[in-house]
């Protein structure tokens, strides 16, 4: 798969754990993102880097476990703490991945009838 990555992530509980989290970057993933955060195409543009980055962990983390039936045991708040604690050579992995994921958008965005912005 071209749209998915897995991360590590310390889990709390009587103890601190290691636990894998896939994230997948689907259209499901892009639809969670506008319907969670109310974020449309050109909403996108203006968001800031870790705003942006914890909202598409959220959403591709949420994406992935519904994919693979597993049910969700984080919040929006223990995702952006994830995002803060990825390698540099993790986030860009996970750049590379958003930005395959982000082909099939400009399709969406084409059939939308959404301009780009020059």
């Amino acid at each position: 798969m071209d749209n998915f990555c897995e991360i590590e992530i310390k889990k709390k509980w009587l103890f601190t754990y290691t636990k894998k989290q896939g994230l997948l970057f689907d259209l499901y993933a892009w639809f969670l993102l506008w319907q969670s955060y109310g974020w449309d195409f050109n909403a996108l543009s203006h968001k800031n880097v870790d705003e942006l980055s914890s909202a598409m962990l959220y959403t591709g983390a949420l994406s992935w476990n519904r994919f693979n039936g597993i049910r969700v045991d984080f919040t929006k708040e223990e995702v952006q703490k994830w995002a803060d604690n990825l390698s540099v050579g993790k986030m860009k992995e996970l750049g590379r991945v958003l930005l395959e994921s982000m082909k099939v958008m400009e399709e969406i965005k084409a059939g939308a009838g959404v301009e780009k912005k020059k």
